[in-house]
């Protein structure tokens, strides 16, 4: 069974509170553990639904053309701590997607929701990027925003296909 939560526009107006817009933009199916756009395909690896939730940022909590934002959210509740996990499907252009990615972070950060929470990022993309001054300076630039604003954060890449182990905190 695949998601349809996204296949209707919004039933929140763009100036409404971004937690109205927030609660409005979860996923509501059990099809909430997997996302595909582009070729790439992010999945989270975890047996209970209610653990798991999937929030369509681009398009979705955000349609403005004014703001770089990341494809997803998903947020894993382990029972005493909540991780957020910020997923961009990408074609080729990872530099860009780290931008989208802190950009979407940035948002959530100003809103109240990541103080003192476990952050990841994750980018699929379709062809490996090349090592270049760019990408590196997207990743350093990404860090330094994000250092003393959360715990312990981690940003992965990897091509096609990744499956994230919230638990044990690993992609296979």
């Amino acid at each position: 069974m695949s998601c349809k939560c996204f296949d209707k526009k919004p039933s929140f107006k763009q100036n409404d509170d971004f937690s109205i817009k927030y609660n409005a933009s979860k996923c509501s199916c059990n099809s909430r553990f997997t996302v595909i756009e582009n070729k790439s395909k992010f999945s989270i690896l975890s047996n209970k639904v209610s653990d798991v939730e999937k929030i369509k940022i681009d398009g979705y909590l955000d349609n403005s053309n004014k703001n770089n934002k990341c494809d997803y959210l998903f947020t894993f509740n382990n029972g005493k701590d909540i991780t957020y996990i910020f997923v961009e499907l990408k074609g080729k252009d990872i530099s860009h997607a780290i931008i989208q990615i802190q950009s979407t972070i940035e948002m959530f950060y100003n809103e109240g929701y990541l103080t003192g929470k476990e952050v990841r990022g994750f980018i699929v993309h379709t062809r490996y990027p090349a090592n270049d001054g760019s990408y590196r300076k997207a990743v350093l630039g990404l860090n330094k925003y994000i250092k003393n604003k959360t715990i312990n954060f981690k940003l992965e890449h990897k091509s096609k296909e990744i499956k994230y182990d919230p638990i044990n905190d690993k992609i296979t």
